[in-house]
């Protein structure tokens, strides 16, 4: 029988920053020559390209089930069990599990009944967070997998997790929640700052498409905002930090980038608060539209709450384009450590935010020899020396 040095578990890949951490420790994986599987459901087809000659390390349920389990209520319904049924074939196959997430994890704990040698390596990117908040959604399953977790979690955490060998979390944030939450069920916790290239040379993108190019073509300050119009993202807060920049007389729009359920709100907050041609809701673009996005924008706003890490504020360091960032964001913590950005307490008023734009974005400079340990190979060396 095959053995392996290393599994990988996770319930399903899509585009998302969780996803995008995985995508990138099976490829770095894969140049390490690590012998390894990554067992899921099902991949979206817009994350497949990230995964480009890593296919026979990827292991999924026939197409015809992969298919059923991409209709959401089937997958809600189904996909614990079909899991389940999945990783139980490669219990015996290796001694080490590195499990992305709460579901895969509770499921190798049940499996642990059966086999008691393997150990599990708990990488949990979003911490259920302490005193508990409930999110608005209007997606009704999320809903109902939120007001479960909201009661039981504790219970099923305190009775599954003690399997657990050590728990792997992405920013500091989520370590004191981790240990605030596991202090008494797990014992090791080890953070390990999430994967993103800073050094790679960004002026050969391609042009915008018509509809940027003739957007930049207006001599302005663009701020921009990127990620799904909920709650969570608080694109809210953006449209009111326009709305006090411009009652101080200054010049500035802002470009809304993204989908998702609270958008005719916005759309109708930005008409009550008569900014309608200053704000530009530009819906969901393409990467190379988003990196001229970044590279054009004159700052970068990321004023997420309950938010693990966050991707943008690095995005946009990628092309030399600051960020105003909250100080609720898993990241926050990491960027004042290194001096970078500006963190804003969204209890505060929004005057720290304009002293940074009008005097430290224009000259916005940053040294990447910082961020050494956000560097793909020095993420997975970091996260092998934990398993190993």
């Amino acid at each position: 029988m095959k053995k392996y040095d290393l599994i990988l578990t996770f319930s399903f890949l899509r585009i998302g920053g969780a996803e995008n951490l995985i995508a990138t420790t099976i490829q770095e994986l894969v140049k390490k020559k690590v012998k390894f599987l990554f067992i899921t459901l099902y991949i979206d087809d817009n994350i497949k390209k990230q995964l480009v000659g890593c296919e026979e390390y990827i292991v999924r349920p026939s197409a015809n089930i992969e298919n059923i389990l991409k209709i959401k209520f089937l997958r809600y319904l189904f996909g614990p069990l079909v899991y389940f049924l999945l990783l139980s074939k490669y219990i015996h196959k290796s001694e080490k599990f590195l499990s992305f997430g709460f579901t895969p994890t509770y499921i190798l704990s049940i499996l642990k009944f059966f086999n008691k040698k393997f150990k599990i390596y708990y990488f949990e990117c979003d911490i259920k967070i302490p005193g508990g908040v409930l999110i608005d959604f209007k997606d009704y399953y999320q809903k109902i997998v939120q007001y479960l977790l909201f009661h039981f979690q504790d219970f099923f955490d305190n009775i599954l997790l003690k399997n657990v060998e050590s728990i792997i979390v992405i920013d500091d944030k989520n370590l004191k929640y981790a240990k605030f939450h596991y202090k008494s069920i797990i014992k090791k916790f080890h953070l390990v700052y999430p994967p993103t290239n800073l050094s790679e040379n960004f002026d050969l993108i391609k042009p915008p498409s018509s509809k940027i190019f003739e957007l930049f073509k207006i001599k302005t300050r663009y701020l921009c905002i990127v990620g799904s119009l909920d709650s969570k993202k608080n694109t809210l807060e953006a449209v009111k930090l326009l709305y006090y920049i411009r009652n101080k007389k200054l010049n500035y729009q802002l470009l809304i980038i993204g989908g998702g359920e609270l958008e005719n709100y916005l759309k109708n907050k930005v008409l009550e608060l008569n900014l309608k041609g200053s704000v530009h809701f530009l819906g969901k673009i393409s990467y190379n539209d988003l990196d001229n996005v970044y590279k054009e924008s004159f700052c970068n706003l990321f004023f997420a709450v309950h938010q693990t890490w966050g991707l943008t504020p690095f995005e946009a360091l990628r092309f030399g384009t600051p960020s105003i960032v909250s100080k609720e964001a898993g990241c926050a913590e990491f960027l004042q450590k290194k001096n970078i950005n500006h963190i804003h307490n969204l209890e505060d008023s929004f005057d720290c935010c304009i002293n940074f734009l009008e005097k430290d974005c224009k000259n916005f400079t940053y040294d990447k020899s910082k961020f050494k340990e956000l560097d793909p190979k020095h993420f997975t060396s970091k996260l092998l020396s934990v398993i190993f």
